[in-house]
Protein backbone atom coordinates (compact mmCIF):
# COMPACT_ATOMS: atom_id res chain seq x y z
CA UNK A 1 0.00 0.00 0.00
CA UNK A 2 1.36 3.12 -0.71
CA UNK A 3 1.46 5.55 1.81
CA UNK A 4 -0.50 9.63 0.94
CA UNK A 5 2.08 12.53 -0.16
CA UNK A 6 1.92 15.41 1.41
CA UNK A 7 2.15 18.98 -0.98
CA UNK A 8 4.41 21.24 0.22
CA UNK A 9 1.80 23.93 1.16
CA UNK A 10 0.26 21.53 3.27
CA UNK A 11 3.96 20.40 4.68
CA UNK A 12 4.68 23.53 5.51
CA UNK A 13 1.24 24.43 7.71
CA UNK A 14 2.10 21.23 9.64
CA UNK A 15 5.29 21.88 10.63
CA UNK A 16 4.07 25.17 11.62
CA UNK A 17 1.28 23.85 13.84
CA UNK A 18 3.60 21.69 15.21
CA UNK A 19 5.97 25.01 16.65
CA UNK A 20 2.88 26.86 17.48
CA UNK A 21 1.78 23.54 19.75
CA UNK A 22 5.30 22.99 20.84
CA UNK A 23 5.55 26.81 21.85
CA UNK A 24 2.30 26.63 23.56
CA UNK A 25 3.37 23.80 25.62
CA UNK A 26 7.17 25.21 26.56
CA UNK A 27 5.28 28.81 28.30
CA UNK A 28 3.14 26.17 30.04
CA UNK A 29 5.55 24.33 31.92
CA UNK A 30 7.44 28.30 32.46
CA UNK A 31 3.92 28.84 33.95
CA UNK A 32 3.77 25.89 36.41
CA UNK A 33 7.77 26.17 37.38
CA UNK A 34 6.96 29.89 38.38
CA UNK A 35 3.79 28.86 40.49
CA UNK A 36 5.57 26.61 42.06
CA UNK A 37 8.49 28.59 43.34
CA UNK A 38 5.53 31.54 44.35
CA UNK A 39 4.28 29.01 46.52
CA UNK A 40 7.41 27.43 48.48
CA UNK A 41 8.13 31.17 48.81
CA UNK A 42 4.72 31.66 50.17
CA UNK A 43 5.00 28.71 52.79
CA UNK A 44 8.90 29.59 53.79
CA UNK A 45 7.69 33.37 54.72
CA UNK A 46 5.71 31.34 57.82
CA UNK A 47 8.36 29.78 59.14
CA UNK A 48 9.90 30.82 62.60
CA UNK A 49 13.86 31.76 62.37
CA UNK A 50 16.09 29.11 63.32
CA UNK A 51 17.68 29.73 66.36
CA UNK A 52 21.43 29.50 67.10
CA UNK A 53 22.16 27.74 70.62
CA UNK A 54 25.49 29.22 71.85
CA UNK A 55 28.04 26.76 72.67
CA UNK A 56 28.78 26.48 76.70
CA UNK A 57 31.80 25.38 78.31
CA UNK A 58 30.85 24.11 82.48
CA UNK A 59 32.16 27.28 84.31
CA UNK A 60 33.96 24.54 86.73
CA UNK A 61 35.79 23.08 84.07
CA UNK A 62 39.80 23.90 84.14
CA UNK A 63 40.42 21.61 81.11
CA UNK A 64 39.10 23.68 78.02
CA UNK A 65 41.69 25.32 76.26
CA UNK A 66 39.11 28.39 75.35
CA UNK A 67 35.43 29.25 75.46
CA UNK A 68 34.71 28.22 72.26
CA UNK A 69 35.92 24.89 72.09
CA UNK A 70 34.50 21.88 73.69
CA UNK A 71 36.63 19.64 76.29
CA UNK A 72 38.21 16.77 74.88
CA UNK A 73 36.66 13.60 76.47
CA UNK A 74 36.65 9.69 75.17
CA UNK A 75 34.45 8.05 72.95
CA UNK A 76 31.88 5.85 74.49
CA UNK A 77 31.80 2.80 72.39
CA UNK A 78 28.78 0.74 71.69
CA UNK A 79 27.83 -2.74 71.52
CA UNK A 80 28.43 -3.60 67.70
CA UNK A 81 32.77 -2.10 68.71
CA UNK A 82 32.30 -4.14 71.72
CA UNK A 83 31.37 -7.16 69.42
CA UNK A 84 34.13 -6.51 67.22
CA UNK A 85 36.49 -6.68 69.76
CA UNK A 86 35.27 -10.62 70.85
CA UNK A 87 35.27 -11.46 67.36
CA UNK A 88 37.63 -13.90 65.13
CA UNK A 89 38.17 -16.00 68.15
CA UNK A 90 39.21 -13.53 70.90
CA UNK A 91 38.03 -15.76 73.48
CA UNK A 92 38.15 -19.35 73.64
CA UNK A 93 37.73 -19.62 77.05
CA UNK A 94 36.35 -17.37 79.95
CA UNK A 95 38.90 -18.32 82.86
CA UNK A 96 40.06 -14.49 83.25
CA UNK A 97 37.52 -12.19 85.09
CA UNK A 98 39.73 -9.54 82.25
CA UNK A 99 40.97 -9.90 78.52
CA UNK A 100 42.41 -7.57 76.54
CA UNK A 101 41.99 -6.39 72.76
CA UNK A 102 43.98 -4.28 70.34
CA UNK A 103 42.10 -2.32 67.53
CA UNK A 104 43.23 0.18 65.50
CA UNK A 105 46.39 0.38 67.24
CA UNK A 106 44.63 0.94 70.43
CA UNK A 107 44.18 -1.48 73.70
CA UNK A 108 41.54 -2.09 75.45
CA UNK A 109 40.42 -3.72 78.54
CA UNK A 110 37.30 -5.97 79.04
CA UNK A 111 35.96 -6.59 82.28
CA UNK A 112 33.80 -9.58 81.85
CA UNK A 113 30.55 -10.82 83.92
CA UNK A 114 32.12 -14.09 85.03
CA UNK A 115 31.81 -15.47 88.04
CA UNK A 116 35.94 -17.04 88.80
CA UNK A 117 34.54 -19.41 90.96
CA UNK A 118 31.61 -20.51 89.07
CA UNK A 119 33.64 -20.90 86.16
CA UNK A 120 36.06 -23.12 87.35
CA UNK A 121 33.43 -25.42 88.53
CA UNK A 122 31.97 -25.52 85.39
CA UNK A 123 34.91 -26.65 83.37
CA UNK A 124 35.92 -29.18 86.06
CA UNK A 125 32.30 -30.95 85.90
CA UNK A 126 32.78 -31.44 81.98
CA UNK A 127 32.22 -34.96 81.08
CA UNK A 128 34.47 -35.14 77.68
CA UNK A 129 35.08 -38.34 77.52
CA UNK A 130 31.28 -39.35 76.40
CA UNK A 131 30.34 -36.22 74.93
CA UNK A 132 30.86 -34.88 70.97
CA UNK A 133 30.07 -31.73 72.02
CA UNK A 134 28.63 -29.50 75.43
CA UNK A 135 27.22 -26.06 75.75
CA UNK A 136 26.34 -24.83 79.50
CA UNK A 137 26.06 -21.41 80.18
CA UNK A 138 24.70 -19.91 83.54
CA UNK A 139 23.42 -16.74 84.12
CA UNK A 140 21.46 -14.10 86.17
CA UNK A 141 17.88 -14.06 85.65
CA UNK A 142 16.97 -11.26 86.57
CA UNK A 143 19.39 -8.98 84.69
CA UNK A 144 21.02 -11.25 82.00
CA UNK A 145 24.88 -11.03 83.10
CA UNK A 146 26.37 -14.37 82.39
CA UNK A 147 27.86 -15.52 84.89
CA UNK A 148 29.61 -18.56 83.63
CA UNK A 149 29.96 -20.60 80.33
CA UNK A 150 31.74 -23.87 79.13
CA UNK A 151 31.91 -25.22 75.84
CA UNK A 152 33.24 -28.60 73.93
CA UNK A 153 33.58 -29.50 70.99
CA UNK A 154 35.70 -30.85 67.99
CA UNK A 155 37.76 -32.20 71.05
CA UNK A 156 38.93 -28.82 73.24
CA UNK A 157 37.08 -26.68 75.33
CA UNK A 158 35.72 -24.07 73.59
CA UNK A 159 33.37 -21.32 74.20
CA UNK A 160 31.84 -20.84 70.95
CA UNK A 161 30.13 -23.62 71.46
CA UNK A 162 27.77 -21.74 73.53
CA UNK A 163 27.50 -18.93 71.00
CA UNK A 164 27.67 -19.40 67.55
CA UNK A 165 26.99 -23.74 67.38
CA UNK A 166 23.04 -24.55 66.66
CA UNK A 167 21.29 -27.73 67.86
CA UNK A 168 18.40 -29.16 67.71
CA UNK A 169 15.75 -27.58 70.15
CA UNK A 170 13.82 -30.81 70.28
CA UNK A 171 11.17 -30.43 72.95
CA UNK A 172 12.31 -26.86 74.51
CA UNK A 173 10.27 -25.52 71.90
CA UNK A 174 7.28 -27.21 73.61
CA UNK A 175 7.80 -23.64 75.83
CA UNK A 176 6.71 -21.88 72.99
CA UNK A 177 3.52 -23.76 72.02
CA UNK A 178 2.90 -23.65 75.20
CA UNK A 179 3.19 -20.11 75.98
CA UNK A 180 0.45 -19.14 72.78
CA UNK A 181 -1.89 -21.70 73.79
CA UNK A 182 -2.21 -20.23 77.70
CA UNK A 183 -1.93 -16.19 76.05
CA UNK A 184 -4.10 -16.54 73.40
CA UNK A 185 -6.60 -19.46 73.93
CA UNK A 186 -7.64 -19.34 77.46
CA UNK A 187 -5.17 -22.81 78.66
CA UNK A 188 -4.39 -23.04 81.99
CA UNK A 189 -1.60 -25.57 83.89
CA UNK A 190 -5.07 -27.65 84.93
CA UNK A 191 -7.05 -27.51 81.43
CA UNK A 192 -7.47 -31.37 80.37
CA UNK A 193 -5.74 -32.71 77.60
CA UNK A 194 -6.05 -36.05 75.42
CA UNK A 195 -4.25 -38.02 73.73
CA UNK A 196 -3.28 -41.90 72.66
CA UNK A 197 -0.39 -44.18 71.52
CA UNK A 198 2.84 -43.54 73.13
CA UNK A 199 3.26 -40.44 74.63
CA UNK A 200 7.14 -39.81 72.81
CA UNK A 201 5.95 -40.74 69.44
CA UNK A 202 4.05 -39.06 66.78
CA UNK A 203 2.08 -40.66 63.72
CA UNK A 204 -0.97 -39.28 61.60
CA UNK A 205 -3.20 -41.08 64.18
CA UNK A 206 -2.00 -39.83 66.94
CA UNK A 207 -3.27 -36.03 65.85
CA UNK A 208 -6.92 -36.54 65.41
CA UNK A 209 -8.68 -33.93 66.96
CA UNK A 210 -11.82 -35.04 68.36
CA UNK A 211 -11.10 -37.52 71.35
CA UNK A 212 -11.96 -41.17 70.56
CA UNK A 213 -12.61 -44.14 73.50
CA UNK A 214 -8.97 -45.20 74.06
CA UNK A 215 -7.49 -41.48 74.47
CA UNK A 216 -6.10 -40.67 78.04
CA UNK A 217 -6.68 -37.52 80.14
CA UNK A 218 -3.78 -35.77 81.43
CA UNK A 219 -3.65 -32.16 82.78
CA UNK A 220 -1.84 -29.38 80.69
CA UNK A 221 1.14 -29.20 83.51
CA UNK A 222 1.44 -32.70 83.16
CA UNK A 223 1.66 -33.37 79.60
CA UNK A 224 4.32 -30.89 79.85
CA UNK A 225 6.27 -32.36 82.53
CA UNK A 226 6.48 -35.96 80.79
CA UNK A 227 6.65 -34.25 77.49
CA UNK A 228 4.07 -35.65 75.53
CA UNK A 229 4.54 -35.17 71.71
CA UNK A 230 0.57 -36.12 70.59
CA UNK A 231 -0.57 -33.59 72.90
CA UNK A 232 0.93 -30.57 71.40
CA UNK A 233 1.70 -31.82 67.76
CA UNK A 234 -2.32 -31.53 68.11
CA UNK A 235 -2.05 -28.24 69.80
CA UNK A 236 -0.43 -27.17 66.98
CA UNK A 237 -2.61 -28.13 64.19
CA UNK A 238 -5.94 -27.49 65.45
CA UNK A 239 -5.41 -24.27 68.37
CA UNK A 240 -2.80 -22.44 67.46
CA UNK A 241 -1.62 -22.53 64.09
CA UNK A 242 1.44 -21.78 62.02
CA UNK A 243 1.31 -17.93 61.92
CA UNK A 244 0.78 -17.56 65.72
CA UNK A 245 3.47 -20.09 66.51
CA UNK A 246 6.16 -18.52 65.00
CA UNK A 247 5.48 -14.80 66.12
CA UNK A 248 5.44 -16.17 69.64
CA UNK A 249 8.80 -18.04 68.81
CA UNK A 250 9.99 -14.54 67.88
CA UNK A 251 8.88 -13.05 70.32
CA UNK A 252 11.07 -15.50 72.76
CA UNK A 253 14.09 -14.83 70.71
CA UNK A 254 13.97 -17.26 67.58
CA UNK A 255 14.71 -15.60 63.98
CA UNK A 256 16.09 -12.42 65.18
CA UNK A 257 19.27 -11.15 65.51
CA UNK A 258 19.95 -9.92 68.60
CA UNK A 259 21.98 -6.84 69.29
CA UNK A 260 24.66 -8.31 71.42
CA UNK A 261 28.47 -7.24 73.12
CA UNK A 262 29.11 -10.80 71.88
CA UNK A 263 29.06 -12.49 68.62
CA UNK A 264 26.44 -14.84 68.56
CA UNK A 265 24.47 -17.03 65.76
CA UNK A 266 20.24 -16.47 65.94
CA UNK A 267 18.45 -19.46 66.17
CA UNK A 268 15.95 -20.59 63.77
CA UNK A 269 12.48 -21.62 63.83
CA UNK A 270 11.70 -22.74 60.09
CA UNK A 271 7.84 -23.01 59.86
CA UNK A 272 6.83 -25.87 57.53
CA UNK A 273 3.39 -25.80 55.37
CA UNK A 274 1.69 -29.07 55.97
CA UNK A 275 0.06 -30.35 59.04
CA UNK A 276 2.08 -33.27 60.19
CA UNK A 277 5.41 -30.45 59.78
CA UNK A 278 3.47 -28.06 62.00
CA UNK A 279 2.85 -30.83 64.98
CA UNK A 280 6.59 -31.81 64.56
CA UNK A 281 7.52 -28.07 65.01
CA UNK A 282 4.53 -27.06 67.61
CA UNK A 283 6.17 -30.37 69.37
CA UNK A 284 9.99 -30.14 69.49
CA UNK A 285 9.62 -33.29 67.27
CA UNK A 286 12.08 -32.38 64.27
CA UNK A 287 15.85 -31.38 63.79
CA UNK A 288 15.25 -28.02 61.54
CA UNK A 289 14.20 -26.27 64.34
CA UNK A 290 17.69 -24.92 66.28
CA UNK A 291 19.01 -23.36 69.52
CA UNK A 292 21.97 -21.90 70.79
CA UNK A 293 23.04 -22.42 74.64
CA UNK A 294 23.31 -18.82 74.93
CA UNK A 295 19.04 -18.64 73.62
CA UNK A 296 18.57 -21.21 76.11
CA UNK A 297 19.25 -19.46 79.12
CA UNK A 298 17.83 -16.25 78.33
CA UNK A 299 14.50 -18.65 77.63
CA UNK A 300 14.87 -19.83 81.19
CA UNK A 301 15.62 -16.73 82.36
CA UNK A 302 12.51 -14.98 81.60
CA UNK A 303 10.22 -17.59 82.86
CA UNK A 304 11.27 -17.17 86.53
CA UNK A 305 11.76 -12.75 86.33
CA UNK A 306 8.04 -12.34 85.64
CA UNK A 307 8.41 -12.60 81.45
CA UNK A 308 11.09 -10.39 80.23
CA UNK A 309 13.18 -12.08 78.05
CA UNK A 310 17.02 -10.20 78.40
CA UNK A 311 19.44 -9.71 76.18
CA UNK A 312 22.52 -11.89 77.83
CA UNK A 313 25.87 -9.69 78.16
CA UNK A 314 28.83 -10.66 79.78
CA UNK A 315 31.36 -7.37 79.36
CA UNK A 316 30.76 -5.11 82.48
CA UNK A 317 33.00 -2.96 81.23
CA UNK A 318 35.78 -1.86 78.76
CA UNK A 319 38.42 0.69 79.49
CA UNK A 320 41.54 1.86 77.59
CA UNK A 321 45.21 2.73 78.25
CA UNK A 322 44.45 5.35 80.15
CA UNK A 323 42.09 3.38 82.32
CA UNK A 324 39.47 5.69 81.15
CA UNK A 325 35.63 3.96 80.80
CA UNK A 326 34.23 3.35 77.70
CA UNK A 327 31.64 1.26 77.93
CA UNK A 328 29.49 -0.25 80.26
CA UNK A 329 27.16 -3.21 80.10
CA UNK A 330 23.49 -2.93 81.44
CA UNK A 331 20.24 -4.94 80.85
CA UNK A 332 18.50 -5.07 77.31
CA UNK A 333 14.99 -6.72 77.23
CA UNK A 334 13.92 -7.49 74.25
CA UNK A 335 10.68 -8.78 74.65
CA UNK A 336 7.50 -9.26 77.17
CA UNK A 337 6.96 -13.24 76.35
CA UNK A 338 3.70 -13.19 77.36
CA UNK A 339 1.05 -12.09 80.59
CA UNK A 340 1.53 -11.98 84.10
CA UNK A 341 -0.46 -15.33 84.38
CA UNK A 342 0.85 -17.03 81.27
CA UNK A 343 4.46 -16.89 83.03
CA UNK A 344 3.01 -17.90 86.17
CA UNK A 345 1.61 -21.24 84.71
CA UNK A 346 4.69 -21.79 82.72
CA UNK A 347 7.02 -21.62 85.64
CA UNK A 348 4.35 -24.00 87.23
CA UNK A 349 5.06 -26.08 84.49
CA UNK A 350 8.47 -26.37 84.61
CA UNK A 351 8.80 -26.65 88.64
CA UNK A 352 5.93 -30.06 87.50
CA UNK A 353 9.03 -31.14 85.13
CA UNK A 354 11.77 -31.45 87.51
CA UNK A 355 8.89 -32.46 90.68
CA UNK A 356 7.38 -35.03 88.36
CA UNK A 357 8.71 -35.34 85.27
CA UNK A 358 11.36 -36.34 82.97
CA UNK A 359 13.94 -34.55 84.94
CA UNK A 360 12.83 -36.12 88.60
CA UNK A 361 15.12 -38.66 88.70
CA UNK A 362 18.33 -36.03 88.07
CA UNK A 363 16.46 -33.82 90.59
CA UNK A 364 15.99 -37.29 93.04
CA UNK A 365 16.13 -36.54 96.91
CA UNK A 366 16.36 -32.92 96.89
CA UNK A 367 14.78 -32.14 100.59
CA UNK A 368 17.65 -34.01 101.96
CA UNK A 369 20.03 -32.33 100.48
CA UNK A 370 21.11 -29.05 102.65
CA UNK A 371 21.17 -26.58 99.91
CA UNK A 372 18.88 -27.66 96.96
CA UNK A 373 15.92 -28.27 99.81
CA UNK A 374 15.89 -24.34 99.93
CA UNK A 375 15.63 -23.81 96.16
CA UNK A 376 12.54 -23.71 93.87
CA UNK A 377 13.65 -25.11 90.81
CA UNK A 378 11.98 -25.90 86.96
CA UNK A 379 13.02 -26.80 84.08
CA UNK A 380 12.63 -28.12 80.76
CA UNK A 381 13.80 -31.30 78.99
CA UNK A 382 14.62 -32.03 75.40
CA UNK A 383 16.15 -34.93 73.66
CA UNK A 384 16.79 -36.09 69.63
CA UNK A 385 18.65 -38.18 67.92
CA UNK A 386 20.60 -36.45 65.03
CA UNK A 387 19.37 -39.01 62.28
CA UNK A 388 18.50 -42.81 61.48
CA UNK A 389 21.95 -44.07 62.68
CA UNK A 390 21.26 -42.72 66.30
CA UNK A 391 24.69 -41.67 66.64
CA UNK A 392 24.48 -39.01 68.28
CA UNK A 393 21.95 -38.50 70.97
CA UNK A 394 21.12 -34.62 71.55
CA UNK A 395 19.86 -34.18 75.85
CA UNK A 396 18.99 -30.28 76.42
CA UNK A 397 17.82 -28.96 80.29
CA UNK A 398 16.85 -25.65 80.37
CA UNK A 399 15.93 -23.90 83.88
CA UNK A 400 15.77 -22.06 86.80
CA UNK A 401 16.58 -21.87 90.65
CA UNK A 402 14.98 -19.67 92.66
CA UNK A 403 15.79 -19.27 96.45
CA UNK A 404 13.06 -19.60 99.05
CA UNK A 405 14.60 -16.84 101.16
CA UNK A 406 16.43 -14.30 99.26
CA UNK A 407 15.06 -15.12 95.72
CA UNK A 408 18.33 -14.93 93.80
CA UNK A 409 17.35 -16.42 90.22
CA UNK A 410 19.92 -18.25 88.70
CA UNK A 411 18.83 -19.50 84.80
CA UNK A 412 20.89 -22.25 83.56
CA UNK A 413 20.48 -24.00 79.86
CA UNK A 414 22.94 -27.06 79.18
CA UNK A 415 23.11 -29.64 75.83
CA UNK A 416 25.16 -31.96 75.37
CA UNK A 417 25.52 -34.37 72.06
CA UNK A 418 26.14 -37.76 73.60
CA UNK A 419 28.56 -40.12 71.80
CA UNK A 420 28.19 -44.18 71.76
CA UNK A 421 27.71 -43.68 75.26
CA UNK A 422 25.37 -41.95 77.82
CA UNK A 423 28.17 -39.55 79.68
CA UNK A 424 26.52 -37.39 82.27
CA UNK A 425 22.84 -35.77 81.32
CA UNK A 426 21.91 -32.37 81.12
CA UNK A 427 19.56 -31.91 84.02
CA UNK A 428 22.46 -33.44 85.95
CA UNK A 429 24.78 -30.68 85.32
CA UNK A 430 21.97 -28.40 86.45
CA UNK A 431 21.80 -29.82 89.30
CA UNK A 432 25.68 -29.58 89.96
CA UNK A 433 25.37 -26.04 89.23
CA UNK A 434 22.33 -24.92 91.24
CA UNK A 435 24.04 -26.40 94.61
CA UNK A 436 27.53 -24.86 93.80
CA UNK A 437 25.59 -21.37 93.12
CA UNK A 438 23.61 -21.89 96.23
CA UNK A 439 25.67 -23.21 98.84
Amino acid sequence: MQSKRISGRRWRSYQNSLKRQETISRRRRILLVLLAVTILFALLSFLPPPVRLPFRVPANDPSHASETLPSMQPVMLDRAFVRNLLGEDACMDWKNTSLTAVADGRTYTLNTTIDSALQAHLESILDTRHSKAIGIVVSDADTGRILALAGWEDGHLQAQACWETLFPAASIFKVITAAEALDQFGFTAQSPMFFTGGKHTLYHSQLKSAATRKAEEISFKDAFAESINPVFGKLGIHTVGLERLLARANTFGFDRMWDLDHPATPSIAPGRETDFGLAEMASGYNRSTLMTPIHGAALAGALVNGGDFIAPWIIESVTDEKNRVLYRGQPQVLEKVGSRDTVHELETMMIQTVLTGTARKSFANVNQDRVLKNLIMGGKTGSINDGEDRSIRYDWFVGFAKHNLDQRKLAVSVIVAHHEFIGTRSAQYARSIFRHHFQ
